[in-house]
């Protein structure tokens, strides 16, 4: 029979119903399974968050102003062996600085090996109150006599203190005596002594002046200790002699200061360069001043080594003269050249007297070490 209107509405109320149920059901189980089988989790009470907007109002600016004490920047001063050593044995403060100062100079010092016995026995000449005034004169008169004879300038060490140094190595009583008798005009024993009779020196024949592996090296050590005319004086009166080198094709070859340091020989040109290479390797204005002239056919001169002092004097130098009664050492004189301004003596007019060249026939010039030639000082 056909269903009437009513009956299709009660069937879709009871669908309706019916489908609700289900999930009722459905829902019912599914609650049992999550809370009554399924592990707990803590409950999470939902919380609503409100953001308020806020602008800051803005930080002020501040400016660190870190203050640092002033202080002044230390020097680190650098001791020589001889000052570290003085300090060790409790005399810095006693002993003059300037004679830790000269002693830290000798090569021998430069660096201080386990002996130091000789060095204590220096010490004690410098605190000794008998020997002070003589040691201390000894080292003052080094000072005094590059101040008054000599352009400023520096110098490698004070070889009066090293000759004393290598006497009272083999006796310190005799280095004593030499010290106290310095008063009394004793450098040039005391420099001769030292020279030729100690066993540091062995008459010029050690290391200290001659070596067979390298001569040039032993030849600026020994010009460090040729560093004043008087030290030179003596040293080219014991070494160095009167000698032509020829050369195939030349009269003569003028030999360069090192050349005629080994060969221990040459001509007033070569003994005069000589001179002059080792003092103004001590600071000294030093120059090899020729004269020549025409004599018949022949060509005549002399060179010999000129000293020009702070004070505008002249000494003259000249090795050659070491077998004759004059003096190797001459001067001061007021001037170089005869026709210069002012009074006195001059070295021109103390050649022309000693060679007697032609009156107006005869030239001079001055020269370097080398042989370059020189203008004027």
């Amino acid at each position: 029979m056909p269903e009437t209107m009513d009956e299709r509405i009660s069937r879709r109320e009871y669908l309706k119903y019916a489908a609700a149920g289900l999930v009722a059901v459905t829902g019912a189980a599914a609650g049992y399974y999550y809370f009554c089988t399924k592990p707990s989790k803590p409950t999470v009470t939902p919380t609503l968050a409100v953001t308020q907007t806020h602008t800051p109002e803005p930080t002020p600016t501040v400016t660190t102003i870190t203050l640092t004490p002033t202080t002044t920047p230390t020097t680190t001063i650098e001791r020589t062996s001889v000052e570290k050593y003085a300090m060790k044995k409790g005399v810095y403060e006693t002993i003059d600085k300037r004679i830790l100062r000269e002693l830290s100079k000798l090569p021998d010092y430069q660096e201080l090996d386990g002996d130091t016995k000789s060095l204590d026995f220096m010490f004690d000449l410098a605190l000794d109150e008998e020997n002070k005034p003589h040691f201390y004169q000894m080292f003052t008169e080094r000072l005094e006599m590059k101040k008054l004879k000599y352009q400023s300038g520096p110098y490698p060490y004070c070889s009066q203190l090293e000759a004393v140094d290598w006497i009272g190595r083999d006796s310190q009583s005799t280095a004593e005596r030499f010290v106290k008798n310095y008063r009394k005009g004793g450098f040039n024993d005391l420099i001769n002594y030292a020279w030729k009779k100690t066993s540091v020196s062995d008459d010029y024949k050690s290391e200290k002046w001659i070596a067979s592996d390298n001569q040039f090296k032993k030849y600026e050590e020994v010009k460090n200790r040729l560093n004043l005319d008087l030290l030179l004086k003596i040293y080219m009166r014991d070494n160095i002699d009167y000698d032509y080198f020829f050369v195939e094709g030349h009269q003569h070859y003028w030999q360069f200061p090192y050349e005629t340091f080994v060969r221990k020989k040459g001509i007033c040109a070569d003994q005069a360069a000589f001179a002059v290479d080792c003092l103004r390797n001590s600071g000294h204005n030093s120059l090899v001043l020729s004269i020549l002239w025409q004599e018949k056919s022949e060509t005549k001169g002399h060179s010999i080594c000129v000293n020009k002092t702070p004070s505008s004097r002249y000494w003259t130098f000249d090795n050659t003269l070491k077998m004759s009664r004059l003096d190797v050492i001459e001067g001061p004189f007021q001037k170089l050249r005869r026709n210069e301004p002012g009074r006195g003596d001059s070295v021109e007019e103390y050649l022309v007297e000693r060679l007697n060249p032609p009156r107006y026939g005869y030239s001079i010039a001055l020269y370097d070490q080398y042989f370059n030639y020189v203008s004027s000082f």
